[in-house]
């Protein structure tokens, strides 16, 4: 038997992770999603708790980004009970899109 199955832990196995994005727009030719959190953090405690969601943001991200060929530029975890949000920037934001053009020799 392997090493267990966990989606974004160093050292494990990669698996299947389910999840649902609340909000997702597009801005600028890239995409934003906003996720509503349901941690009990105060207003100085929000970017702390959206770094410890920032595994969830990349997952969603690099998802995104595979199905629908365009960055996201940021995922917003919006936290109400402390009445804040924190915005993560993701890694597919600085990754170069990829050209459809063909070069001539």
């Amino acid at each position: 038997m392997g090493a267990p199955r966990r989606p974004g832990v160093p050292g494990l196995a990669p698996a299947p992770a389910t999840g649902r994005i609340d909000v997702l727009f597009e801005e600028g030719g890239e995409l934003v999603v906003l996720d509503w959190k349901s941690d009990s953090v105060g207003p100085k405690g929000v970017a702390i708790a959206a770094e410890t969601h920032r595994p969830q943001a990349e997952a969603y991200a690099r998802s995104l980004t595979a199905a629908t060929s365009k960055p996201v530029q940021e995922v917003v975890f919006f936290f109400p009970r402390a009445g804040a949000s924190s915005a993560v920037r993701t890694s597919t934001v600085t990754q170069p899109k990829p050209s459809t053009a063909v070069d001539e020799p």
